[in-house]
């Protein structure tokens, strides 16, 4: 029945606690380390707000920022109604014999409990870190403890991963469709039902299958072949359209308008890949991440990037790319990105810098909110030198002064030095990633890091880029920078080994992102009103 699956509202408030306690816990392990790493540490201050509730209100506060409460119980609904489906979790101990991972890698022929689904069970089974997992909530099951939330987010992750890969999804990046479809399902599993039906049939010419077997494996072949389905771009506009701001807008154009000319110019020069050129060179590119510390999909995450799908499209133009420029790149191109333009980088180097931010937070997510952020820090800095104070007072409005009313963005404040970073955790302080950089053009930490001198000033710079990773409502502001000073991390290396490997890929990374805004300036003058046809046919 249906109506077994449907959350309710206790569903829903459970979901909600079991959040907020692994929220509450991460707070309360950071807090126990920054004590603990602390010699002069006198424990607990009286004062001091319970870093769990903290923690919790802060979490509370960016769903309010963000979605809204409503809207966030109406997704952890959708949560608690796939995991009614997909893993319904004995009320029960059951106490079932769970194969101990200390003994070795899990058998093949493992059984499978009575209560947990088939498709789940193949879904956590396509890999040694999903079947450490069934065994995970094997173990849970028998005990009759509950999986605790860190471990159940991961296992959900796992499940839904595992059965989109069953599924099969076609995106209109990945494919040939019609051009008002958005994406195509189930075409992997009509294709792998059409095997086996293929398989039974040679069976059955070799003497060693039977026409029953034939039967069925035809009418699941057919069966799955009409559950293929293309999904119109109409029909998913509905799920964003009213989540949709000018300031999306205007990212969204530019994001079309940089791949459209990225795509004509590798088209023309002939090293636009093609989708079967492409599945091959991307699943290398995962494959080169199994089994290491950092999996493919957290290495995504450190670049902006929310969806694997998402990545998946910009690698190729990426990949087109840097195949076509590695063969142009000149080894003086490459020694004077090494030792001159990204020397501060591949010294180790940090740059030490004041900033201030003026928030957007209550205030619409659109281009005029970030107007007048924007407006209120050059306020700001258009007072400094100004004359402050009387008689032994006197003193002149500085850079500190705009700090203090431009404070520093409260949400991901980090531990320890504020004011010292290489040059990655900076993009992160302010929010920037390699996809923002992307869709904006710009990177304002790129910028003063290679480009600044001492006591220089960079800004005012909106950030107006909330669909990655760091992006939200709550982060979205203006930010400004003054460069205080550069420190050099070690000697410059030689250019050989790793070090050469580093450059090359740090050579074509900017050059990329330099290229996507070249390609998207060509691009423009080609662009025609709706209904009249474009200059390249």
């Amino acid at each position: 029945d249906r109506a077994d699956f449907l959350p309710s509202d206790t569903d829903i408030d459970a979901k909600v606690a079991e959040l907020e306690e692994l929220v509450a816990m991460q707070a309360q392990q950071g807090a126990e380390q920054e004590s603990g790493a602390d010699e002069f540490s006198v424990g607990p201050q009286p004062d001091a707000p319970d870093p769990a509730e903290k923690a919790i209100a802060e979490y509370r506060a960016s769903i309010e920022a963000s979605v809204g409460m409503t809207k966030y119980r109406e997704m952890l609904g959708a949560e608690s109604s796939f995991e009614k489906v997909f893993l319904p979790f004995p009320s029960v101990a059951t106490g079932e014999p769970v194969w101990d991972l200390a003994d070795g890698p899990t058998p093949e022929d493992d059984p499978k409990p009575d209560w947990m689904p088939q498709v789940t069970w193949n879904a956590l089974g396509k890999d040694d870190n999903g079947k450490t997992l069934r065994q995970f909530v094997k173990k849970s099951a028998a005990s009759g403890d509950p999986i605790p939330a860190f471990f159940k987010g991961q296992i959900i992750r796992t499940i839904r991963q595992g059965l989109v890969d069953e599924l099969g999804i076609d995106w209109f990046f990945d494919t040939t469709l019609p051009d008002d479809v958005f994406v195509r399902l189930g075409a992997r599993s009509a294709e792998h039902s059409e095997v086996a039906a293929e398989a039974a049939r040679s069976a059955l010419a070799e003497g060693t299958g039977s026409e029953q077997a034939v039967a069925q494996a035809e009418l699941a072949a057919r069966a799955a072949a009409d559950a293929v389905r293309d999904v119109p771009t109409d029909e998913m506009w509905y799920l964003v359209s009213n989540m949709v701001a000018d300031a999306d807008v205007e990212l969204v154009m530019r994001e079309l308008l940089t791949l459209r000319g990225m795509q004509w110019v590798l088209s023309q020069a002939g090293r636009w890949m093609q989708p079967d050129e492409m599945r091959e060179a991307y699943d290398e590119h995962r494959a080169s991440y199994d089994g290491t510390l950092f999996p493919l999909r957290a290495i995504i995450m450190f670049k902006g990037y929310d969806s694997v799908d998402r990545y998946r499209e910009h690698y190729r133009y990426r990949k087109s790319y840097e195949a076509w420029r590695s063969e142009t790149m000149t080894e003086e191109e490459l020694e004077d990105h090494y030792r001159a333009g990204g020397r501060h980088f591949f010294e180790r180097g940090k740059v030490v810098v004041d900033l201030a931010f003026e928030g957007t937070q209550g205030q619409p997510f659109e281009q005029a909110s970030f107007e007048q952020a924007k407006a209120k820090l050059m306020a700001s800095l258009g007072r400094i030198g100004e004359t402050l104070g009387e008689g032994d007072d006197v003193r002149e409005y500085s850079f500190d002064d705009v700090m203090a009313e431009h404070p520093k963005m409260p949400v991901r404040t980090p531990q320890g030095d504020d004011r010292t970073f290489q040059r990655n955790p900076l993009r992160i302080r302010i929010t920037e990633s390699e996809l923002s950089i992307f869709l904006q053009g710009y990177s304002m930490i790129d910028d003063l890091f290679y480009n600044g001198q001492r006591g220089e000033i960079f800004g005012p710079y909106a950030e107006t880029c909330r669909r990655h990773v760091w992006g939200a409502e709550i982060n979205a502001g203006v930010w400004v920078a003054r460069v205080k000073n550069y420190v050099r991390g070690r000697p410059l290396a030689p250019l050989e080994g790793s070090n050469e490997l580093q450059a090359k890929d740090d050579f074509l990374s900017q050059n990329y992102l330099y290229w996507s805004q070249e390609c998207l300036k060509l691009i423009l003058p080609r662009v025609k009103p709706a209904g009249t046809e474009s200059s390249d046919g």
